[in-house]
């Protein structure tokens, strides 16, 4: 490894507890690139010090003079003389590997900081220690950080983010940092991919509902890298996918309307053709009337479900109307609703192959978003 500090190394700065665990993290990577951690690690129960100066080998007779047993003493020097050289060498080594992490902590710590804690005659392992008294942070503590971090970052809005690609990096780090320190919900990729759909929507509308059919083998098998989804956000951004943003919120949908009343039918429910929930009620007793208009049996309601026509979802295949559908329309679920991973599944992957289909649900969702959010 190079000893040289790239700007790329002094991106994280140590000022406190709040960054303690991500300038820790690569310490240590740097440390053990170096082979210095294991003399550093604190935890460690056979830390092994840090080489000491070889003695340079003394002679008791010059060198290359024979003695009564033979020729054994020069042997003997020569040995002697080379592993001095060798073990000199990997002094020399270890010197400038400490002077190379002792300059990135000179370049990363916050002044205060260092000049309490990185004093002129102690080690590397001291300076460590030193800098985790003072800033370092209790594993809960610095995992309840992580979490309120994560929630935070996750929490969906109507506005999209100014600087697209420093929001992305921003989530790299959230997402370290949480599973760093096991917060549950950045360590189950169905949940944060699910909640990375909400956030994303005010600026990437659909595109992480049809990458999930993509992905759905590693987030079922909870190996999706939350890298790789922020590579294919970069890219997204680098193609011009996301709204400019005089467009943001006027082509493409906002996140899910939140606050309404109406919770809809169960999965099992009939509804009416593609009208809003809030003008189902009304035309229910017109139902006959505007099926002859559209097809003679799409909309016959009764109340004999066994003799009913019942129309097929175009996302999730089962039986409600697609306005109705809290696959696509997740705000709108009661409590007490629970996706079923198979229509999932054939929701996303609908969404994903059928244009028409994204069209339709845009132009729902642009409905519900212009009607005023009351109960009725």
């Amino acid at each position: 490894m190079s000893n040289d500090i790239t700007p790329e190394d002094l991106k994280i700065k140590l000022t406190g507890s709040g960054n303690w665990v991500q300038w820790k993290s690569i310490f240590e990577t740097k440390a053990r690139a170096l082979n210095l951690w294991k003399s550093i690690d604190p935890e460690a129960s056979d830390r092994v010090p840090f080489l000491a100066a070889p003695e340079v080998p003394t002679f008791d007779e010059p060198q290359g003079v024979q003695t009564r047993g033979g020729g054994g003493l020069s042997d003997i020097e020569k040995f002697r003389m080379e592993m001095y050289k060798i073990n000199d060498r990997k002094y020399e080594s270890q010197l400038k590997a400490i002077a190379s992490m002792k300059n990135w902590v000179m370049a990363t710590v916050e002044p205060s900081l260092r000049q309490a804690c990185c004093l002129p005659g102690s080690d590397l392992q001291e300076w460590f220690e030193a800098l985790q008294d003072s800033a370092g942070m209790d594993e809960n503590l610095a995992r309840a950080h992580a979490t309120r971090a994560y929630q935070m970052f996750m929490t969906p809005t109507q506005k999209a983010p100014k600087d697209l690609i420093k929001w992305v990096t921003e989530f790299e780090a959230i997402m370290l940092e949480a599973q760093t320190l096991k917060v549950p919900n950045a360590c189950d990729a169905h949940l944060w991919y699910d909640a990375l759909e909400d956030v994303t929507r005010p600026f990437l509308g659909f595109q992480l509902q049809m990458w999930r059919s993509q992905l759905s083998t590693e987030i079922d098998n909870n190996k999706l890298s939350f890298r790789k989804v922020a590579q294919k956000i970069r890219y997204e951004i680098s193609r011009d996918v996301a709204l400019k943003p005089a467009q943001r919120g006027v082509k493409r949908p906002a996140a899910f309307p939140a606050g309404t009343n109406d919770e809809g039918p169960t999965l099992d429910e009939e509804s009416s053709d593609h009208t809003p929930p809030k003008k189902a009620k009304k035309e229910k007793g017109r139902s006959n009337r505007r099926g002859k208009q559209k097809n003679n049996q799409k909309n016959n309601h009764t109340k004999d479900r066994g003799k009913e026509t019942r129309k097929t979802c175009r996302a999730c295949g089962q039986f409600h109307d697609l306005s109705k559908c809290f696959y696509i329309f997740k705000d709108d679920a009661p409590p007490w609703f629970r996706e079923q991973p198979a229509a999932r599944k054939t929701a996303d992957q609908n969404l994903a192959d059928d244009k028409s289909l994204r069209k339709e649900v845009e132009q729902l969702l642009k409905q519900k978003n212009e009607e005023p959010s009351s109960g009725d």
